[in-house]
C-alpha cells in the first residue's frame, strides 16, 4: 500500500484488471486504458476512395467499389464480436447512409464498410466514418 495516509494504492492497474474493470482501489495509466472493453479500440475517417484523412489503429482502408471501403485494424480484436459503428459525411444533402456490410462478415482484423442510398443502391460519400468497442 502507497500513501496509507490516503488510503491510496500507488500501482496502477494491470491489463487484466482494466479488463475486469471491478477494483475500486487502482487507478488506470495510459498505457492499459485501452484495455477495457468500453474504450475505443480504433477509429478512422477516410474519403470515398480509400484515403486515410484521420485515424487511430487502422494498417489499411481499401476503396473496394462504389460505396464500399475494406479496412483493416492494426491490432486485431479477440474474436470477431466486436461492435463498429459507421457513418458517413456528405454535401449531397440527406438520402445515404452508413452500414457494416453483412455478406462479407467482419473478422478480428477487417471490416467492410457500405454507403447506400434511399433507393438502397451502393454509393459513394464525400468521407467515411467508423469506430469500434470490444476486447483486443
Amino acid at each position: 500500500m502507497g500513501n496509507s495516509a490516503f488510503g491510496v494504492r500507488d500501482t496502477s492497474a494491470s491489463e487484466s484488471e482494466q479488463q475486469a474493470g471491478t477494483s475500486t482501489e487502482t487507478y488506470v495509466s495510459p498505457g492499459q486504458q485501452e484495455s477495457h472493453s468500453s474504450a475505443c479500440k480504433f477509429w478512422i475517417r477516410a474519403t470515398t476512395t480509400g484515403g486515410i484523412t484521420d485515424s487511430y489503429n487502422i494498417t489499411s482502408v481499401v476503396d473496394s467499389g462504389a460505396g464500399k471501403l475494406a479496412v483493416t485494424i492494426a491490432t486485431d480484436f479477440s474474436s470477431a464480436t466486436y461492435c463498429i459503428v459507421a457513418g458517413i459525411v456528405g454535401d449531397e444533402g440527406f438520402g445515404k447512409w452508413a452500414a457494416i456490410d453483412a455478406t462479407s462478415t467482419p473478422t478480428s482484423g477487417t471490416f467492410e464498410m457500405n454507403v447506400y442510398s434511399d433507393a438502397s443502391t451502393v454509393v459513394d460519400a464525400n468521407f467515411n466514418m467508423a469506430y469500434g468497442f470490444g476486447e483486443q
